[in-house]
């Protein structure tokens, strides 16, 4: 899968400034984050962490320009080409009357040839190609609606969880694709994939936490993720009433198990650990 190169690109492709966000654009509906100001740059590679339910996709579409700010400004560049993926676009593809030969062949063009050989390069065969969409399995369903990222040019790409239910030759695939020494563009992503964490080659990094953003200009550490893990894994003992605030769950790619505690593993990065202490004394401005 090869993408076409980004077009020429002013200096700020996206920006939210001061931005409180919901999840909807529904009126009734709680806000999320508060007071985030973030600006997307030509080349910017950046990875969201943060806990499951902490704001990663509503961050996300509020980026895309799918939801509104409640309040505060957000701002996209004219004639900005970009393309955003989540858990949707795959669903989407469930039709028992379309395969995913005649769903690309509509998208991309070109002859019957050339759609075979890009879905041969994903590990969809001739024969899955002309399966009906809705008898392909939920890994290969994501592969084919990824495949649209080599629709057209884009300044922007954003993908929300791309490594659900991929394979290990499927992730190496997505990652070559949108390595920068391939495709120079701006890319915001959220994963549960610590390999792609790493092969995305993000110049950013961005902890969604408490109802905050903080955007470091770095790449991520390894105390980051240890961050994350040890609030998931903190609120998920708090619920239970068992356990103490203070517990956390190591890197679940490592083979960790549940226990220890944050100090211990932020050691590893004291950069990253002052980091993540800042965030942790800031003031929560959203109630859950």
């Amino acid at each position: 899968m090869e993408m076409p190169p980004p077009p020429p690109a002013p200096p700020e492709l996206v920006a939210l400034h001061d931005a409180t966000l919901s999840a909807s654009n529904d009126p009734d509906t709680s806000p999320v984050l508060d007071a985030v100001t973030l600006s997307l740059r030509p080349g910017m590679r950046l990875l969201l962490i943060g806990p499951t339910g902490a704001g990663k996709s509503t961050l996300m579409r509020a980026l895309s320009g799918a939801i509104r700010p409640r309040s505060g400004q957000r701002f996209g560049a004219r004639w900005l080409q970009q393309l955003s993926w989540d858990q949707t676009s795959r669903e989407a593809l469930n039709s028992d009357e379309d395969t995913p030969l005649n769903f690309l062949g509509r998208l991309l063009g070109g002859d019957e040839v050339d759609v075979l050989s890009l879905l041969d390069t994903l590990g969809i065969d001739r024969f899955a190609a002309a399966r009906p969409c809705c008898c392909l399995s939920s890994g290969e369903r994501t592969l084919v609606t990824l495949a649209a990222l080599t629709h057209a040019p884009k300044h922007l790409i954003l993908l929300d969880e791309p490594a659900a239910y991929l394979g290990p030759a499927a992730l190496e695939t997505l990652a070559l694709t949108l390595g920068p020494d391939k495709w120079p563009g701006s890319l915001v992503f959220a994963t549960g994939s610590r390999y792609l964490c790493t092969a995305l080659q993000p110049t950013h990094t961005a902890i969604v936490w408490g109802g905050a953003v903080r955007l470091l200009e770095r790449p991520p550490m390894d105390a980051d993720f240890v961050f994350e893990e040890a609030e998931a894994g903190a609120e998920a003992e708090s619920e239970a009433g068992a356990g103490s605030v203070g517990a956390c769950l190591t890197n679940e790619g490592t083979g960790g198990t549940a226990g220890g505690n944050v100090e211990a593993h932020a050691e590893a990065s004291a950069t990253g650990a002052a980091e993540r202490a800042a965030l942790c004394g800031s003031k929560r401005k959203v109630n859950h």
